[in-house]
Order: structure tokens, then sequence, then C-alpha cells
């Protein structure tokens, strides 16, 4: 039985406070970290849609790979959700929920191997581009000309 995610708000929540109470006890961010990362994939990117389904978010020549060629991407990089996440503490529910519907809503995106390798390339695999508004969590793929395709979730 899967969880609404209004109910798993209060679960990410507590796990992130905890987490941040690892660090704050000098615990390396490495670990709360990863903690952060499986909890958030598990439990809200995947729990109403699988990490390759047909209806994810994926890129035009997404669709025109096969599988073992996609890469899993976050529009805007893990390390910046965990921070505006983290940015408060303790952390309440309402700004969990407010970061994850505004950054994290769609869950990681289906993108070409190759187009993966291009945001590297371009310096955008693990931040926004610097013209960034702080609101499009599409920027990265527009700076990189990959065009993202809405099937509806």
């Amino acid at each position: 039985m899967k969880l609404p995610r209004t109910q798993l708000i209060p679960i990410i929540t507590d796990i992130l406070n905890s987490c941040i109470e690892l660090e704050k006890a000098g615990v390396s961010a490495t670990g709360p970290n990863k903690i952060l990362r499986e909890t958030l994939h598990f439990i809200w990117e995947v729990s109403d849609i699988k990490k390759y389904d047909d209806k994810r978010l994926r890129s035009e020549k997404g669709f025109l790979d096969i599988r073992k060629n996609l890469a899993y991407d976050h529009p805007i990089p893990m390390k910046i959700i965990l921070s505006k996440l983290k940015s408060t503490y303790p952390v309440e529910q309402e700004s969990v929920e407010a970061v994850l519907q505004k950054y994290l809503r769609h869950g990681g995106v289906l993108i070409t191997k190759s187009e993966h390798d291009l945001l590297r390339d371009m310096g955008l695999a693990s931040k926004m581009p610097s013209d960034w508004d702080g609101e499009d969590i599409f920027a990265r793929y527009k700076k990189a000309e990959i065009s993202i395709k809405d099937m509806g979730i």
C-alpha cells in the first residue's frame, strides 16, 4: 500500500531533522546526505512512478533511445535541493513540502547519457546556470538546449 504524498512529508521531515542533528553532532555530512538522497528517491521520487516508467519526463532524444542509454537526472541538482531543505533548523513540514513540490515534484528526468555528458561538460552537472532565476526547474536543460517532454504526470 502506497502512502499519499501528504503522509510522506512528516516522515521525510523527521528524517531530515535527524540527519541535520547528526551533522551538528560532528558526523561528516556525507552519511546524512546519502541517507537524505536515498530517502527522497525511494520515498518521494519513485513512490508513484517508477524510475524508468514510460510516464516519466524525458528529453526528446530520450524517447528515441533505449533504456541502457538513458540517465536519470534531477532538473535541480540534489546538492541544491538538500541545501534548501536544510536551510532552516529545526525544519518544519510546510517548508519541506514547499521545497519538494517546487523542485522535486516530478522527481528525476530521463535524458540520454550523451545529454548528461553535455551538462557535465558545460559545468552544469551539479549546479544551476549562473543566470538561474530560482524558479525555472528546467533552466539547466534549456541552457544545454535539451528539450524535455511532459507525459502528463
